[in-house]
């Protein structure tokens, strides 16, 4: 693995990560992951979560090795799209989500934010990062 590119990479996906989901989810969507009764929101983990979303897609990135922007939003928003529809199907199952348009709108939000954090790995890795050799 290359450290290098995989900091980078998660940097860069980390911060997409973060910062659509607050456009998304704190502004556009709020409604889609409410906060629970008597809780505050905390953005630390909010962080945390665009971080490690951020590690993963950038290691998954790294084992496929070098991949054109366009590659790399294609393959990130397919991931986002597919991990988005596969735990609100799990949500539905257990009750905790029981509306078809929450289930579409999430998925339609990942797919985006997959989309860009893909793009912006892609980019940032080619720009800065050195060869997956």
């Amino acid at each position: 693995m290359n450290v290098k590119n995989f900091l980078i990479g998660t940097f860069a996906a980390g911060v997409a990560f973060f910062l659509l989901g607050w456009v998304f989810y704190g502004i556009l969507f709020p409604n889609i992951w409410p906060l629970a009764e008597g809780a505050t929101p905390n953005p630390m983990y909010s962080v945390l979560g665009g971080i490690v979303s951020g590690a993963a897609l950038s290691y998954v990135f790294d084992k496929i090795g070098n991949m054109s922007i366009q590659s790399g939003a294609i393959t990130a928003a397919v991931m986002g799209l597919l991990g988005s529809v596969s735990m609100r199907f799990y949500m539905m199952g257990n009750g905790n989500c029981t509306s078809m348009n929450v289930l579409l709108t999430d998925a339609a939000v990942n797919l985006v934010i997959g989309a860009v954090a893909g793009a912006a790995i892609c980019f940032l890795v080619g720009k800065f990062g050195g060869s997956n050799e």
